[in-house]
Order: structure tokens, then sequence, then C-alpha cells
């Protein structure tokens, strides 16, 4: 199978390239999931063909953008040239990715179209070259308009959505994360599978995490939102007074709006407690080091918000595939095979954190340790991105 995938994802060479001495790294959740899902669809003996538009913003002082092509772990990398100014950037990403899909169905007539839905400019425009040749273009939806644009502005909001409806319509296939996605007013119907995340192939060539070592560290890495239930986290552990264990918080805070950013209570939390820390936004590379030199890894994220329905949080995919064990809220869109592999925490509240740290906290490191080897091994057999596309690719075909 010849597989067209659009998005805006880079190689990691490129990635760091762009974003060098940068202090904040943009969509590095993004760009592992869509570097992990091409490079899946190669190990399958799939032709992978990236055509992108880089993940930059017009703040970035690098104005011109020139064409470029690389080939890394059998994915041929084709990056779309422009001028990046607001706007002018888009439409010439737009006019540049049709001219090249038109080419690419030519010359493989027979060939798929794998992209991201949120990849509007690109993807919008390239959908409508493989509809009229009435060629497969598969859609992997990873949030939806209505969550993402909450709290967005009614013509912004307006505009995004009618972009990515254009982007659905032209598709034959969705790839979802979670099945309550299907319910959107926003999607059309149209034949779906759902794949709630994807693991590294390559992790499970790595010899098995070795024992765990010197300071004993429960750690979060994400938004630093309370909508994403940190602040629970920061209060629940201070209430547990677990004096044996450190707190580590890796991320950034919530620059949009100072009501949903939990950063300055860390800060000052850890002021006053020596056993709370502030490590700052760190590489996807160097945050899974972290995790794996962690004893817990914690996901608080509040069951009740609208959002969590519609989607699978990659973190604890990339949480579990560490070895080190996983303490999640009960997502409802979570399959109830992953509840045997993490620890989950029943009550969200700052009290019902407080109780299960304390719980695990007074687990043996031995059994903890074997709760992660067993999530571990879960992950990488059974979600890794050579299963996950293997499970895609036979969704087409049929």
């Amino acid at each position: 199978m010849k597989v067209l995938y659009v998005s805006n994802l880079c190689s990691e060479e490129e990635y760091n390239r762009l974003f060098s001495g940068s202090k904040v790294l943009v969509s590095q959740q993004s760009q592992r999931f869509n570097r992990l899902m091409a490079e899946g669809f190669a190990l399958n003996g799939c032709e992978v063909q990236v055509v992108s538009g880089r993940p930059v913003s017009s703040i970035q002082k690098q104005k011109v953008f020139k064409h470029k092509d690389e080939t890394v772990n059998n994915v041929n990398y084709h990056y779309l040239g422009f001028l990046n100014f607001k706007f002018i950037r888009n439409i010439l990403l737009s006019i540049k990715a049709k001219k090249f899909a038109k080419k690419w169905c030519k010359n493989n007539p027979d060939g798929v179209m794998f992209c991201d839905a949120l990849n509007l400019s690109v993807a919008s425009a390239i959908s409508k070259v493989f509809r009229k040749k009435n060629m497969k273009v598969i859609t992997c939806i990873t949030d939806l308009p209505e969550d993402l644009m909450m709290g967005a502005n009614k013509l912004k909001s307006t505009i995004f959505t009618r972009f990515f409806k254009k982007v659905t319509k032209c598709s034959t296939h969705y790839v979802l994360l979670s099945k309550y996605m299907s319910e959107s007013p926003n999607l059309f119907e149209r034949p779906s599978i759902v794949v709630e995340g994807i693991s590294d192939d390559s992790l499970s060539r790595i010899a098995s995490v070795p024992a765990k070592k010197g300071k004993k560290i429960i750690m979060y890495a994400g938004l630093l939102y309370k909508k994403y239930g940190v602040g629970n986290l920061l209060n629940g552990f201070i209430k547990a007074k677990i004096s044996d264990y450190e707190m580590h918080f890796y991320g950034i805070g919530n620059k949009h709006d100072e009501n949903d950013d939990v950063l300055k209570d860390i800060i000052e939390a850890s002021q006053k407690h020596d056993n709370i820390k502030y490590c700052g936004s760190v590489s996807s590379r160097e945050c899974f080091e972290k995790e794996m030199q962690a004893t817990l890894l914690v996901n608080p994220r509040p069951t009740n918000e609208r959002f969590v329905r519609n989607s699978f949080p990659s973190k604890n995919i990339e949480y579990m595939s560490s070895g080190t064990p996983l303490l999640t809220t009960n997502l409802p869109s979570m399959p109830e095979e992953y509840k045997d592999y993490c620890y989950i925490i029943e009550d969200e509240t700052e009290d019902g954190v407080c109780n299960v740290l304390k719980k695990i906290t007074s687990l043996k490191i031995d059994e903890l340790e074997r709760m992660g080897k067993k999530g571990r091994d879960f992950i990488l057999n059974q979600k890794n991105n050579k299963f996950q596309t293997k499970r895609i690719i036979d969704f087409i075909k049929e």
C-alpha cells in the first residue's frame, strides 16, 4: 500500500532544528503520535510519503521556509515551502499541497491518503484532490472542534469548524481515539475504527527497565491546568504527608487563563515543601527518561469534563510504556482491558487523591515494579505502532 501521510509531522532531526533554543516546544504529543503512526505504516511494508507544513507559527523569527526532502526510518518527508506570515502561510501551503497531491495521485493511482484532521489548510486541499479522483481518504481525528474550540471566540470557532467539516466530508474512513467521538454532530456517517493510542514498537527491543534506585518520585508531565486535575494532585500530595517520596511536575502553565493555571501554586508549594519540585518543560525524549526513573506516574484528569469522553490521553500510553506504574482516573474512553494494568483513582477529590497516594506509596517497591512491568508488556505487545497500524490497514482493505 502507498500512503500519502498529511500532517505537520517532522522528523525528530527537523523538529529539533526548528525549535533549538526555544523555551517552549510546541505540538510534542501530536508530533510523537503522527511519527509513530507514519513509521507504523512503514513497518508494515507500506511506502509512506509525508507531506508536511511543519509546526511553526507566525511569531517565529524565521520567515522563509524552503521546501525540503529527507528520509528517516523508511518514511519519506516532503516539507512544503512557505512564507511565515499570518494567513499568507496557510494560503501558500494550501496551493503547494494541492499541486503536490495532483502529481502524487497521478503517479500512485491506487494510493491512499491518511491525514491528521487538525492540519486543516494542507488536509483540506489534498483531500479534495483525492475525492475528485475517487481515492480513499482516511482521516485520523484526535480531537473534535467542539472540544478544541471551548472558550474561543465565535468567529474563530466557526472558521475552524467549517474547515474541519470540509476535511471530514471528503473522508471515506475515520480513525477515532474514542468510541464516543462518532456521536459528534461535526462528523459524517463513515466507516470508523477506534485506535485509542499507540506505543513505539522499537521500545520492545530495549532491555527491560532496570530496578528503581535512589529517590522515590511521583511524577506528572503535561499541561499544568486545573481542568486536568493537577490542582487536586498537588493538594492531595500535600495532604498525604508522604515524607519519603518527592512530587515532580513537568510542563507549562495556562498563559491564557489565570484561573486555570496551577503553575503558580506549584512554585509556591515547592518553596514551602522540600519534596515538591517544579522541573520545567523538557523534550519528549528527556521526559520519557525521567518517567522511566520515577516510581509512580499520575494522570489525574477529571472524568466529568465533556472532552474527556472524546479523547484518550496519549500520556497514559507513554506512561505505561516506560515500565513505571500508572495511577489514572477511571476515564470513560479507556477500554476495560487497561484496568488490569494500572492503578485507578476512584475518588477524584483532593481527599480521594490523598488516600490513594497513601495506599500506593505504602506498597513495597518490588510490587510497584511488577505492576509497571505488567503494564509495559501489555502496551508494547498489544498497542505498539506496528500492531495498531496493521489494524488500520486491514480496516481500509475491508
